[in-house]
């Protein structure tokens, strides 16, 4: 069984972030045109005097909104005779709502964010998406786009980290390593998501390929308390009332330091589970030429700077600075499946263990 324990590395012509900076591998993936054109800072194959035209686009996401609505500002900046509008939604919620529209006949959206690799795949499938293959898909490897390349790019990184306070545990008495977390210092003081949480089963994956079925086992002797969100985590780490959170988002960590709460994160040799928010254009959509340039956009360094900003995640380029207050995504070791159907095929396991882990059977 092949996985991926992949460290980020950048080729730069120049040895510093900047347009000349690419992936190593990128460069091999051909654009929807053959002549794309620069505008406000990205190259797009849209149409731009018919995305003027159609005046408008429509963006799902389970984005924070604030996050969302800063974004769109932006483009809508860059691009003042297209109206920006969005529907947000948590993932499932949103997945639901787009493939009830579509079974009745209703193309509401022109581009899509998707939090759950499962459900990007499953309206991959579907022929929910229509394939345009941006320009700024240069800076992307290949890895983070679908295959064939123009029905989704991993949009966003959504990284799991172990998070601590160390005014509760000290640095040196933190864990260093994923496998740390077995120490019986730990019981009765540790958190984690819930199984409606796609980053802890795949955590959940990646830690059982690593140690085997014994970690988990020893790990529900620390009796963990189970949470719905980052936010109750963080929350409770912050106040003192935990002493480990298992599974943070980077991103919520990030956002918790910036708001001055007394927390660390840990970066295991191991690596830092990863798993994306995709985007890409819906078929059928409304507003096709507008839904090009909004992706272009968002995946030009304008767009992922904006998004790093406002919801403090990982861009997937390698020329895009790192999120206020963490590191750049080159500089971590991402660990992610190479295959993520033999992630979705240990669902129901996956679940079983989690419902007794959770203390619900």
């Amino acid at each position: 069984m092949q996985r991926l324990l992949i460290t980020l590395t950048v080729i730069c012509a120049i040895g510093l972030l900047g347009e000349s900076c690419a992936w190593a591998g990128s460069g091999t993936i051909q654009p929807s045109c053959t002549t794309p054109k620069k505008v406000q800072g990205v190259l797009t194959c849209a149409d731009l005097a018919k995305a003027e035209r159609e005046g408008s686009v429509v963006l799902y996401s389970p984005d924070i909104e604030m996050g969302t609505v800063a974004m769109l500002n932006a483009f809508h900046a860059a691009f003042p005779k297209i109206q920006t509008n969005y529907v947000r939604l948590q993932t499932g919620a949103l997945y639901a709502k787009i493939t009830s529209e579509r079974a009745a006949g209703h193309y509401l959206a022109d581009a899509m964010i998707i939090g759950d690799q499962r459900l990007t795949m499953d309206f991959l499938k579907k022929g929910g998406y229509a394939q345009y293959v941006s320009p700024e898909s240069a800076a992307y490897q290949p890895a983070f786009m679908s295959s064939p390349p123009g029905y989704f790019t991993w949009y966003a990184l959504v990284i799991v980290a172990m998070t601590y306070n160390p005014k509760v545990t000290p640095a040196a008495e933190a864990p260093k390593t994923w496998k740390d977390v077995l120490n019986p210092r730990w019981k009765d003081g540790v958190s984690v998501k819930s199984l409606l949480a796609g980053s802890q089963h795949l955590q959940w994956f990646e830690l059982r390929r690593l140690y085997g079925d014994t970690f988990w086992k020893e790990f529900a002797a620390l009796n963990p308390r189970v949470f719905e969100s980052v936010v109750q985590q963080l929350d409770r780490l912050t106040a003192g009332e935990d002493k480990l959170a298992f599974n943070t988002q980077y991103s919520g960590y990030l956002l918790y330091k910036a708001k001055g709460s007394p927390l660390e994160v840990i970066y295991p040799p191991e690596g830092l589970m990863t798993q994306p928010e995709t985007l890409g254009v819906v078929s059928n959509a409304p507003h096709p030429e507008a839904a090009k340039l909004l992706i272009d956009w968002l995946l030009g360094r304008p767009g992922q700077e904006s998004m790093m900003q406002a919801l403090y995640m990982n861009s997937a380029r390698a020329d895009v600075p790192a999120p206020p207050g963490g590191r750049p995504t080159g500089e971590l070791k991402l660990l992610y499946p190479a295959n993520w159907d033999e992630v979705f095929a240990t669902t129901g396991e996956f679940q079983r263990v989690w419902n007794r882990l959770s203390g619900l059977q």
